[in-house]
């Protein structure tokens, strides 16, 4: 993957994907058949191959990678859509393996609804349908646990329905093989919990949790946070610190995905903020800013980009920087520096803060 010829998944000829799919779906097949789970490979070649039509993978990776306002989003709400539209086509003209069809259409609908509120321009599919549709999926299905945790996903990124994705993932923990969904489930629990000023305990209890399944940086961010909220900021650098630590490899490899320096920057930054405002510590403070912006000052040199963007790298390289704040970092500078008497410097920082 680290040489010139490397591609990214989704940009690979399509034929090549759906061979890559099928290899992987039989190797799949033959590990759940070990176990007594049955695999209709039909029914999986046929989603897959929509999914590769449309570049399925793509998209995905571009909503997890950039929550923040990105005209990719756009895209990402038509190409869900029109593959939602393709499932439900399928799903009114064949009566076989209904579920699998009906669950990746509801899949593709929800992240449709993602779309539609990263770019900030409303949901194309009401809520109360999916759910009705999802629910229909559940009680048909007694052994289809994957469709509880898809209940939860349908509610997840909208505020107003905190409470009934806490109940939907909760109930889904209670269905669900520990080991099948319980990390991700427990995460997205204590994102859920985290709304709450009264139940930040909580969903602290949930982000430990999923480490004990899966030890994670964003796990250890959440929990910086977490304690920083809860105003336990010796607790909060450390988990911040280990955010760092977990990501510090791929850094030195220069290997970094765009979400992932989006954590190693907030970790540092907020490391820097606790050291300035809260600890009083400006040297230290002065130490993670300056980790903060040599990583977004070295996005050039960094081989993820050219590896899995190819000729969409520098574009991809610049969404990544406007995911970040760097003007928070240059005040955080400008005020360790003043509370070191170095005034000259601290007033370079403060222009480039913007600040008067």
């Amino acid at each position: 993957m680290g040489n010139e010829y490397s591609k990214h998944f989704s940009e690979l000829e399509n034929n090549i994907q759906e061979e890559i799919l099928r290899l992987i779906l039989k190797e799949l097949a033959g590990v759940l058949e070990e176990k007594g789970i049955p695999l209709d490979l039909k029914t999986f070649n046929k989603i897959g191959y929509i999914y590769v039509k449309y570049h399925l993978m793509k998209y995905l990776a571009d909503m997890q990678y950039f929550r923040v306002y990105c005209d990719r989003h756009t895209r990402a709400l038509d190409v869900f859509s029109n593959v939602e539209s393709e499932l439900r086509e399928i799903c009114n003209n064949t009566q076989e393996n209904n579920r699998y069809y009906n669950y990746a259409r509801i899949y593709c609908a929800s992240k449709a609804n993602s779309a539609g509120i990263y770019n900030r321009i409303g949901i194309p599919y009401a809520v109360e349908e999916l759910v009705n549709e999802c629910r229909k999926l559940i009680n048909s299905e007694t052994d289809f646990s994957n469709a509880s945790v898809l209940l939860g996903l349908i509610y997840e990124n909208l505020p107003q329905y905190s409470h009934e994705a806490i109940k939907a993932f909760e109930q889904a923990l209670e269905t669900v093989e520990p080991y099948r969904y319980a990390y991700h489930i427990y995460y997205w629990l204590g994102k859920r919990y985290e709304v709450y000023d009264s139940r930040l305990k909580y969903a602290e209890k949930m982000y430990l949790r999923a480490n004990d399944h899966k030890e994670r940086f964003r796990n250890f961010y959440k929990l910086g946070m977490i304690n920083f909220k809860l105003d336990q900021y010796e607790e909060s650098v450390e988990y911040f610190k280990k955010t760092l630590q977990q990501l510090n490899l791929k850094k030195q490899k220069q290997y970094l995905d765009p979400l992932e320096i989006n954590y190693y920057y907030k970790s540092s930054s907020m490391i820097s903020y606790i050291y300035c405002f809260c600890r009083e510590d400006p040297e230290k403070a002065i130490k993670y800013s300056n980790k903060a912006i040599k990583l977004i000052r070295s996005l050039e040199n960094n081989r993820y980009f050219k590896d899995f963007y190819n000729n969409e790298a520098d574009t991809y390289q610049s969404i990544t920087k406007e995911q970040v704040n760097e003007k928070k970092i240059y005040q955080y500078l400008s005020r360790s520096y003043r509370k070191l008497g170095k005034i000259e410097e601290a007033d370079k920082w403060r222009q480039r803060a913007g600040e008067e």
